[in-house]
This record gives structure tokens, sequence and C-alpha cells, in this order.
């Protein structure tokens, strides 16, 4: 064999080596995991954990995450939790399946995400197909519609890397990947703390530093009201009531617990509950306009609920407190919160007491309290909204008719209705 056919042959084999080389590695970088890192798509925070299960969805990758704290029992808890963009990225589609419920596609640039179960209706009016969705951005709320049994977020990822329409249900079942927060893959019953916190670094980036003297830590609250325990009974239901837009609080960081409901703070609550149940029955944004006003000659017509009281008149929620007086800045008991309760609640169910039926019949005393009048104008509303779960009374057997309700109880009674309400479901 001569020398130059030798080297001709090496030659050759040197770049025959070398684009295998080169093909390996192409290879190499394509079956390589995205390296984009994506936050928790929760409230600042907040700690959560998934769950999966053989042949849960496409893979045993998809996680269903709820709260560490939901209790087993109330299979609600996390309903109307916030649900936030886990980076800027964009809405690839928002349907409705039998099985998925309401869920939404993001496509963030390399990961496209897929959340099922939200709330029906609550994707909010500019998050549409095509638009752009920034970091921390709410997109909708924790549900339970579809199948889902309990309240919770089912939750995949897909690499889109390579493909111009990134809708996760026309990407082949082989690019769904593991899911990750902060570029942290997160195994089945692993907790995590969101850190989409308004203003926080980078998810590589520290939050804590350390020097020779000192450490100094970013600590994130966990809830938007500075004055609610964590420890509340309501603690949850006031969280729900903020994200569904029911309660704005008394300020931007206080919800006031402790405060007693007035009737005209009592009128926004109902009438903007009503308006979230059955947004098409009355157009009460412009109630001055579409319905004939109220008789009340006590009420300001700059009041923040004068439009809430007008509704609430018309859909027979309220008679007032006399034929032209409503008396707003009077204090709500629990006598008139049953009222007030157990009336909307036969407008939502209007087959409430035949079709459903309750445990106790009407007129029957309302069981367990032997504290409540049988001649009280909300006798068969207290025994309604106990059978429904609405209230549990303020011992085994009493109601206490004759208390103040405060903005801490109020929010559980809201929060109950709003989750037995079928529209909500």
């Amino acid at each position: 064999m001569s020398l130059p056919h030798l080297k001709l042959r090496t030659v050759l084999g040197a770049l025959l080596a070398l684009a295998v080389s080169l093909g390996l590695a192409e290879q190499a970088a394509a079956d390589a995991p995205p390296s984009q890192t994506l936050r928790a798509p929760f409230a600042c925070g907040t700690e959560w954990a998934g769950v999966t299960r053989a042949g849960h969805g496409l893979n045993d990758w998809n996680l269903d995450i709820n709260r560490t704290d939901r209790l087993f029992s109330d299979p609600l808890h996390d309903l109307g939790q916030p649900l936030l963009a886990q980076a800027t990225g964009t809405v690839v589609w928002i349907g409705w399946h039998v099985a998925a419920g309401t869920y939404v596609e993001i496509d963030y640039g390399e990961i496209t995400v897929r959340y099922l179960h939200l709330v029906d209706g609550s994707v909010p009016d500019g998050v549409v197909v095509g638009a752009t969705v920034t970091e921390g951005q709410q997109f909708g709320v924790v549900g339970d519609s579809g199948n889902a049994t309990i309240a919770h977020l089912h939750l995949e990822y897909f690499d889109s890397r390579d493909y111009d329409d990134a809708r996760a249900y026309l990407l082949p079942a082989a690019n769904q990947i593991k899911i990750a927060m902060d570029g942290e893959p997160i195994d089945p019953g692993e907790a995590f703390t969101s850190t989409n916190c308004p203003g926080a670094p980078p998810p590589d980036v520290t939050t804590s530093t350390t020097s020779s003297t000192s450490t100094t830590t970013t600590t994130i609250a966990a809830f938007r009201f500075d004055d609610v325990d964590p420890n509340s009974f309501a603690y949850a239901d006031i969280e729900l009531l903020f994200d569904v837009g029911i309660t704005t609080g008394t300020s931007a960081t206080t919800y006031s617990p402790a405060e007693t409901v007035d009737r005209e703070q009592m009128a926004a609550f109902l009438a903007r509950l009503w308006r979230l149940i059955a947004p098409t029955s009355l157009d009460s944004a412009t109630t001055s306009t579409t319905m004939p006003a109220h008789p009340f000659d006590d009420v300001d017509p700059t009041s923040f609920a004068y439009d809430d009281i007008t509704l609430i008149h018309q859909l027979g929620i309220t008679t007032g407190t006399s034929a032209t007086t409503y008396s707003p800045a009077e204090t709500v008991d629990r006598e008139q919160m049953a009222a007030f309760l157990a009336r909307l609640w036969r407008l939502i169910e209007p087959g409430t007491l035949t079709a459903q039926g309750l445990r106790t019949p009407i007129g029957a005393p309302p069981d367990p309290f032997d504290d409540v009048d049988p001649t009280s104008f909300a006798y068969d509303d207290i025994t309604l909204i106990h059978q429904l779960g609405i209230t549990t009374g303020t011992s085994a057997t009493t109601y206490s008719p004759a208390e103040t309700v405060d903005r801490e109880q109020m929010a559980a009674f809201l929060a109950r209705i709003y989750r037995l309400a079928p529209s909500t479901r």
C-alpha cells in the first residue's frame, strides 16, 4: 500500500470520525432537556406538593398539586387559589374538556405548560389565545372542573423548542418532560415553596447573602393581608374572596377580620357574589338605568354600594328596615345574616326546598340550636343554612342569632356559598 493512499484513508477516517462525533454531539444537544427555568404557578410563599399514579395522563410525570396544609376532609380547600404565569409567555390555548374541565396552555419559549381543572369562567378577559402574559400575572384560579373530585391543579410540562405551534395537545407524547420549579425537578410528594413574588430575582439568583459580620435574607410574605392570622379558620376563605373579587380588603394590605359587617358592606358582598354566580341574570353594572331605583331615601347616591343595594332589593334579598329605609350603617347580626344568605341561595337553587330537600323539614326546629325563637323571621333561614353546611352554629346547641357578624365570619359564610354554587364547580 502506498503512503499517499494510507494518508488519504487516514484523513477520510478522521473526517468520518469527526462527522460521527459532531452528529452524536448534535443528537446529545437535541436530547438534553430544556434549560429554561420556571417559577411555581402559585402565590408567593405558599407551599405545595403533588401526587401522581400509574396511567395518570400521558405518563407518570403529571402532577395533581395541592397546598401542603390542605385538610383531607375539605376537598375544596384550595378552590380559588390564584394561578400565576411562571415566566413571560404566550397563551396558546384555552379550552374545556369533559375530563380536564377548563384548561389553559402557555408557551414559555422552551416549555409549554398545561394547567387543568380551573374554575369555569375564572380566566380573566385579557387572557386570550395569542396574548402575552408576564411572570406573576394571574390567568385563572384553582378549581375542580371536569372530572376532578377535589379542587387541585393538574400540571403538565412539554418540551416545545422545535415547534412553531406549541399547543400541548398537538405535541408528541414523547415531548412530555418532568416538572421542575426554579430549575429543580419535583418528585411526587415533594414539597416546594413558590418564589413567584413581585420583584424577586431570577430563579438562579439567591435571596440570601452572608458576610463575615452579618447575614441578610429576603423574606416574602405568604399572604396579601398582613392582619389575617394564618391559623384563622377563615384564612383560605378570605384569600378565595379576594381572588374572585368579592372583597378587596379595607386597604391594600389589610382585611380587618375583627371589624363588624354593616348593611352597606353586606349589600356589596352579596351583590358581588351574585354577579359571579349568575352574571347574565341581571345587568347590575348599570342598575341605575336598567332597573327601577330602590325606595330607600337613607342611601347616599355616592355610596360604593348604591348599585349593590338596588340589586339586592330588586332580587328580593332585602326589603329594607322599613318601606323607605335600608339603614346602611347598622351592623348585621347572625339572624339577619341567615335571612340574607338563605334568600340568595334560594335564587341560586330555586329547587332547594323540594328537589334537594333538607334533613330537617322546614317548620321543624332548626336543630341543634335551642336559642332560636320559633317566631323569628329567620327561623326557616337558619334551618336552611345549617342543613346546607353554611353555618355550624356558635356551639353544638347554639346559633347566637343576636350576635353581630364580623368580617372573618362573613368570609367563611360567603366562601361556603361560593363553593356550593353549581356555576363555580
